[in-house]
């Protein structure tokens, strides 16, 4: 398996100008398999592609959040 900091990503994320805070969990959908999912607060609305694309510079495949909130 991959070593997953949940911090790390919080901390990549309010990296971005545009958010103000984030928590990252992991969460299990319907059939007990685990995914990323980040909550965060911004100044402005934020697309999903624009969020992976800001992450995918800065942390591996793996870590990066399935659903954004």
């Amino acid at each position: 398996g991959f070593r997953i900091e949940l911090g790390e990503i919080e901390s990549q994320l309010e990296k971005h100008d545009d958010i103000n805070e984030s928590i990252v969990t992991v969460r299990e959908d319907g059939e007990n398999r685990p995914y990323i999912c980040a909550y965060m607060t911004s100044k402005r609305e934020l697309t999903v592609e624009e969020l992976r694309e800001f992450l995918g510079n800065k942390l591996p495949d793996y870590m990066i959040p399935a659903y954004f909130v």
